[in-house]
């Protein structure tokens, strides 16, 4: 078998395990929903002012299939 793929798949999936572990642990204590989606209401204020900067549909640009289609002449 080849160890360049087994080597990283087993790590990762060591990660993952390790993970779910601690999220279960977290869950018991019986804040993790809290935690997880609402990050304790915690953000700062930078951080709150790039996501709104990054969300905003201003500073999105125009996607391609906004551009008029121009009819084709036969």
């Amino acid at each position: 078998m080849d160890t360049e793929i087994i080597l990283p798949l087993l790590a990762y999936l060591a990660l993952i395990a390790a993970l779910s572990v601690f999220a279960m642990r977290k869950q018991r204590q019986g804040n993790f929903l809290t935690e997880y989606f609402l990050g304790s209401r915690s953000m700062g204020d930078f951080v709150l002012a790039m996501t709104i900067t990054t969300t905003s549909p201003i500073s999105a640009p125009a996607p391609l299939s906004a551009a008029p289609v121009r009819p084709i002449n036969i």
